[in-house]
């Protein structure tokens, strides 16, 4: 079969284009016979419809309603739990309390007897009271002793007992009541040491009140510094007991030092006084002071203010050399060879006078001034400053008896 006559007038891309053509078409036809005779088992598929979606709003409380009223219920349980607990522990005690009643009848009668037979004693007991000695130191009377044995009284059908030892005295010191043996007492010196505290080496911290300026040189040894500390809190003593001298003054004195840049301190006096005036303390001590830092001895700050007197003394010096100059310009030396010895000579014109008298002015009135700024100069050697309200330490190294002194006469205070 021979192509028709329009397939040879087109050209090569035409007739490509008309084949694949005709293959989709073919393909088409195929496809549309092959689904009519197929048989189509599958059932249709729904389509699900669209639903319209809602919003969902909560009113603006209506959150804060559920949590009130969730919390409410919650408090309502508790409440009746509670009540509960209650009710119960009312009827525990309400038991408890006919039970203790129960008990407690017997004993009464018996109290009730034991009375009875106190109220009509027997002819045949003997009471024996042990007598008492009122005390002269205590202003109220010391009542008698209980009898012995529960408040029964003592039988027995012998002799009378002996007569009792002599009773002994109580003495009130420092509010507490120290009873003795009427044969125990000692001397006016032992009652006066009973007043009187050891104090054993101890350490407590204080605040230095007063500044120190403490002098660096060897005049300012021979002469210390004053200062003055107070104790701000209980004293340690050995074994962690504490000793209460809070509020106390102790009284010191140091010695500065260059080496170091400290002021060596050692403690002299400490003073304590009661509140009410009472009592007072006033004892010498020993001990030394430790820093903040863990030294001992105060640290401070070197301080020079000889600078300007040193440097006049200097000003001085040269003036006066400078002066001895012009006073040897108005002399004439001559030196003979055949005795060794300088002949000096005043010249005899005006200038040299004039020369020799400034000169020796001068030179006198430099050494003067030069002995004024250096005596200046010694006074106002280096010291070593410390401020106050500083913390430290106060060590006692050495231990001592602290003897109270009663403020009392004739039973007043006296005013401090």
């Amino acid at each position: 079969m021979k192509p028709p006559k329009f397939w040879h007038e087109l050209d090569s891309k035409q007739k490509q284009k008309c084949v694949l053509g005709l293959i989709v078409l073919g393909i088409v036809i195929v496809s549309c016979i092959g689904y009519q005779f197929s048989d189509d088992k599958n059932p249709p598929v729904e389509v699900p419809k669209k639903i319209p979606k809602k919003d969902i709003a909560l009113e603006g409380d209506q959150f804060e309603k559920g949590f009130a009223i969730e919390t409410e219920m919650q408090l309502q349980k508790q409440r009746e739990v509670m009540k509960q607990e209650l009710q119960d522990m009312r009827n525990e005690f309400d038991k408890f309390k006919k039970g203790f009643s129960n008990q407690l009848d017997p004993l009464k009668s018996d109290i009730a007897q034991i009375k009875g037979k106190k109220d009509t004693p027997s002819p045949q007991m003997l009471e024996v009271p042990l007598p008492v000695k009122e005390s002269k130191d205590l202003d109220t009377n010391i009542p008698p002793p209980p009898p012995v044995g529960g408040g029964k009284s003592l039988s027995y059908d012998g002799p009378p007992p002996p007569p009792p030892p002599e009773a002994t005295e109580a003495v009130i010191l420092g509010g507490i009541d120290v009873v003795r043996n009427a044969s125990m007492t000692g001397t006016e010196t032992e009652k006066k040491n009973q007043n009187d505290v050891y104090l054993p080496p101890s350490f407590m911290r204080a605040t230095l009140l007063t500044g120190v300026a403490a002098p660096a040189t060897t005049v300012g040894k021979n002469q210390p510094t004053p200062m003055l500390f107070k104790i701000n809190n209980l004293a340690i003593l050995p074994n962690s007991v504490r000793a209460d001298l809070k509020g106390c003054f102790v009284v010191a004195e140091g010695t500065g030092d260059l080496a170091t840049e400290r002021v060596k301190t050692r403690l002299l006096t400490l003073s304590c006084v009661t509140k009410g005036g009472e009592s007072i303390i006033d004892q010498d001590i020993k001990g030394f002071v430790v820093d903040a830092d863990g030294q001992v001895d105060l640290k401070g700050r070197p301080v020079a203010k000889m600078g300007m007197h040193l440097a006049r003394v200097g000003l001085a010096g040269l003036l006066g050399g400078m002066a001895e100059g012009i006073e040897e310009s108005a002399f004439t030396s001559q030196f003979s060879a055949t005795t060794g010895i300088t002949d000096t000579t005043l010249k005899d014109d005006t200038e040299s006078i004039v020369k020799l008298g400034v000169g020796r002015g001068i030179a006198d009135t430099a050494k003067e001034l030069r002995a004024f700024y250096l005596q200046l100069a010694q006074q106002t050697m280096p010291v070593i400053e410390v401020g106050p309200t500083k913390s430290v330490h106060l060590v006692v190294s050495s231990g001592t008896t602290l003897k109270i002194i009663d403020n009392h006469r004739d039973g007043s205070e006296d005013e401090i």
